[in-house]
């Protein structure tokens, strides 16, 4: 009889890669995470044939199913870490200035260019969903994040929430075989950020910065992802990102600044929150800072329990010039980014 596993026997890891379209090898060491499971999408492909055979039935020919010019696309969501977030962050950002001492401050903000991957500028990984039997493990490779979600709730840790895309076809006989390991320790809460512990939290409506009564917020980044130019492989050279965009939602207690954010949301003023763990400008390590500005498009208010309201609407730049988004993390590892 077959041997039967369950979910929990799956594992699942990234790695760094090299060079776009070069998948990290099998017996490379990885780093594994604590994710929910991911459901990979292969891209296969299929396509009609026009004829007519004599018959009112489709027959076997009447398609070709195919892999040519896949990207294979998954969500990742869990548990944000001080410890291997850096490398989400950066695969949506696909921007990032590393400091060259220890806590190693990482900070990152959208592309003004694109990243050209064919001469392998950017960052991109190889993911793994590992199972339990030798050579039937899923290895995607040149993996980009086309969307970025970040939430916190009362009493809860950092969630995040991440959209992937390849470049190919899924492996689906790749087998792992070399080093496996978890960065962190529990003694750090496994490098998670609880909500209990943010240290900072403002808004500028536009006369300086005041401080929120968080009750929550979600932050959340996305773009479209294409691919360009045929390899000559059945795939292709390079990626196209494009349609950019960003969207935020605070919960607040009722307060003057919700008030100055009614005022706000009427005469169209930029916001600019500031949501930190730590004062990671000032390369505190293990520390976290989100900073984006934004166009308030709703205000609700919510009577049940505690009388609060929710801020919603979407992030932009306050000109051209300006960034829209900006994440600062510390941590002790040295990445050479």
């Amino acid at each position: 009889m077959a041997t039967i596993y369950e979910g929990k026997d799956l594992r699942y890891g990234f790695a760094e890669q090299a060079a776009f379209d070069t998948a990290v090898v099998d017996s490379a060491a990885f780093t594994e995470v604590n994710l929910e499971d991911i459901g990979i999408t292969q891209d296969i492909r299929v396509t009609e044939i026009p004829g007519v055979h004599a018959t009112k039935n489709e027959i076997y020919r009447n398609s070709v199913i195919h892999t040519s010019g896949s990207m294979a696309n998954f969500s990742t969501s869990g548990p944000f870490t001080l410890d291997g977030g850096d490398y989400w962050l950066y695969s949506h950002f696909q921007k990032v200035t590393e400091g060259a001492a220890s806590p190693f401050t990482k900070t990152y903000n959208y592309f003004i260019t694109q990243p050209d991957f064919s001469s392998d500028e950017g960052i991109f990984l190889t993911w793994v969903k590992r199972f339990p039997e030798a050579s039937t493990s899923w290895k995607v490779s040149s993996c980009i994040s086309n969307s970025l979600k970040l939430s916190c709730e009362r009493d809860g840790f950092l969630q995040y929430e991440g959209g992937w895309i390849s470049k190919g076809a899924v492996d689906v006989t790749a087998n792992p075989s070399g080093t496996w390991s978890f960065e962190g320790s529990a003694g750090s809460s496994y490098g998670m950020l609880h909500f209990n512990d943010i240290d900072k939290v403002t808004a500028d409506f536009g006369a300086g910065a005041v401080n929120l009564t968080l009750q929550s917020f979600e932050i959340q980044g996305s773009y479209d992802v294409e691919g360009v130019s045929p390899d000559g492989a059945g795939g292709w050279s390079n990626f196209g990102l494009s349609n950019r965009k960003g969207t935020f939602s605070l919960s607040l207690l009722q307060d003057t600044a919700v008030e100055t954010a009614l005022t706000n949301c009427t005469t169209d003023t930029p916001i600019t929150v500031v949501i930190g763990w730590g004062i990671a400008g000032a390369a505190i390590d293990r520390s976290l800072q989100i900073t984006f500005t934004g166009k308030i498009e709703d205000i609700s208010i919510n009577a049940d329990g505690l009388l609060g309201a929710t801020i919603t609407g979407k992030i932009v730049a306050a000109d051209a010039s300006s960034e829209p988004l900006t994440i600062i993390m510390s941590n002790d590892t040295d990445r050479t980014w």
